[in-house]
């Protein structure tokens, strides 16, 4: 149970959290609005799934090559991996 509810309630802060920065920081760069939408939107589906389904987010994607199995996710993992992977490489950029 506090699994469940630390992930649940951690999720939402920090995806409300980047709502706010997105919706009151002015002028951020495109790219930055573009990386922190992916991750807000990825997250938001992972908490819509987390809230529906008593706690678990449905992973859908199993990628692999016979037996062996490399990855399973779904696409609001992929969004919120491209989205952390822009702001990284944008921080680097900017260092």
């Amino acid at each position: 149970k506090a699994r469940r509810f630390l992930f649940t309630v951690g999720i939402g802060a920090m995806v409300f959290g980047i709502l706010g920065y997105l919706l009151f920081v002015p002028a951020l760069p495109h790219a930055t609005t573009v990386a922190l939408s992916l991750i807000a939107g990825g997250g938001l589906s992972n908490l819509i799934d987390r809230i529906a389904y008593g706690g678990y987010v449905v992973d859908f994607l199993n990628i692999g090559l016979g037996g062996l199995r490399t990855g399973i996710f779904n696409v609001a993992d992929v969004a919120i991996m491209v989205g952390a992977i822009s702001v990284i490489l944008r921080s680097l950029k900017h260092a």
